[in-house]
């Protein structure tokens, strides 16, 4: 969806329902970015924050591209750390909203 955890808009304009996961993946960022690009997270342009990025996908691997642990955020939980594997299974659940 649009929303994750406390109303942060970082989905604007993805679906529940199109058979695509919304990827927003915000890196480390310098201190004085990640102050002013905070408010971005609940006004739907975080992915206009310079290093910042967003992109629809059926599948996904991730992993650290150093031994930093890095935490996983799926709508606002985190189920654990990357690396990390999916794949979208469409119409696989009935969600009623």
């Amino acid at each position: 969806g649009e929303y994750c955890g406390g109303g942060m808009w970082v989905g604007r304009g993805s679906a529940i329902d199109d058979g695509v996961v919304d990827v927003t993946v915000i890196p480390e960022l310098p201190l004085g970015r990640m102050i002013l690009g905070t408010p971005r997270l609940f006004t739907g342009t975080m992915e206009r924050v310079k290093g910042v990025s967003r992109v629809a996908v059926r599948q996904l691997e991730a992993i650290a591209d150093s031994e930093t642990r890095v935490l996983v955020d799926v709508d606002g939980e985190q189920p654990g750390f990357l690396p990390l594997r999916g794949i979208v299974l469409p119409k696989a659940m009935l969600v009623l909203a």
